[in-house]
């Protein structure tokens, strides 16, 4: 939750480099706007953490799959 902007985006190229057959392009505009959803969640509910699990029932519990699918795998 703390990386700057440039700091995700060279994160996550390597990450799609990585795994080009299962992520595309699109997952550094999906990690910024789920980030700004998660941010928002987190500020009504303080029960949610940053943690992986929180963050992927926020994907599930949402139904978010559709929306963010790079990010749902």
């Amino acid at each position: 939750m703390d990386f700057t902007n440039d700091e995700c985006l060279h994160k996550v190229e390597s990450l799609v480099a990585s795994y080009p057959e299962d992520l595309n392009s699109n997952v550094a505009d999906e990690l910024q706007q789920f980030h700004q959803y998660v941010r928002l969640k987190m500020e009504k509910d303080q029960s949610i953490s940053a943690n992986f699990t929180d963050v992927y029932k926020i994907i599930g519990n949402d139904q978010l799959q559709i929306v963010f699918p790079n990010l749902e795998i």
